[in-house]
């Protein structure tokens, strides 16, 4: 497995950025750095399932391993799945998929909130990534920081 880090300081309080994180339709704004219609599906919760998918992609499963309000979410990824919502746990890809870790980290300092952003993966997906991440970052600091026009 690769350890990938990414961060971005949000001028922004903890909930904001949470709510931009965790709320399907922010998440549906920001993600689209890694699919054209993101979506998820479960409960951010420790144990709990959750299923990110594209309607015409597929998506993959996860399950929540850490969960800490407006602060730190971490899961893996135990399955991947194609457009038809068929599992799929043995091809190449999915074997490779299997066991990539997520962890996002919200620490605060005054009026700034550091997102800190890990990724253990295999080096098969960190293009996908490092391209993904790159412009999900600056989507979620916009979605979260307030007006500045006022």
């Amino acid at each position: 497995m690769l350890t990938l880090n990414y961060q971005i300081q949000i001028q922004s309080d903890l909930k904001t950025v949470w709510d931009v994180l965790t709320k399907l339709e922010h998440y549906k704004l920001w993600a689209k750095a890694f699919s054209p219609d993101p979506a998820f599906q479960g409960s951010w919760a420790e144990g709990e399932e959750m299923t990110f998918f594209d309607p015409s992609l597929g998506g993959s499963k996860a399950i929540i391993d850490r969960v800490e309000q407006h602060r730190f979410i971490e899961y893996h990824h135990v399955a991947i799945f194609n457009p038809e919502h068929l599992q799929d746990i043995d091809s190449d890809i999915a074997k490779k998929w299997i066991g990539c870790k997520e962890k996002l980290e919200l620490v605060q300092d005054k009026d700034m909130v550091t997102l800190k952003v890990t990724v253990e993966t295999h080096p098969d997906f960190s293009s996908m990534f490092n391209n993904s991440w790159k412009a999900a970052l600056p989507a979620i600091k916009l979605l979260s920081e307030p007006d500045k026009s006022e």
